[in-house]
């Protein structure tokens, strides 16, 4: 994981500004996304992209495309293997 680097805001009028809690929770965001797998941030970014700039049947062709790469790597078979091991998991009978 590459650790974040720190920076320093100051807000000279010493009252909690709109501007520091939009840097704030934008800030946790990015560090959700630094924690992800790379791969899995690197298809996000791939589909963000093609959703706003790509007539919607062509982002879809591209979201069904980077899906089951995704579907298959091993970040997401160790979780779901996780998710099954854990105690409380009861998988549904339809």
């Amino acid at each position: 994981m590459v650790p974040m680097k720190r920076i320093l805001v100051t807000n000279d009028d010493g009252v909690r500004s709109e501007g520091l809690q939009a840097l704030a929770e934008a800030l946790q965001l990015a560090k959700s996304f630094v924690e992800r797998a790379a791969t899995a941030v690197r298809a996000v970014k791939e589909l963000l992209r093609a959703g706003i700039s790509l007539p919607a049947e062509d982002a879809a062709m591209t979201e069904r495309s980077l899906f089951p790469d995704l579907w298959a790597a091993s970040e997401h078979l160790q979780a779901s293997a996780s998710f099954v091991a854990r105690k409380n998991h009861k998988p549904r009978r339809d």
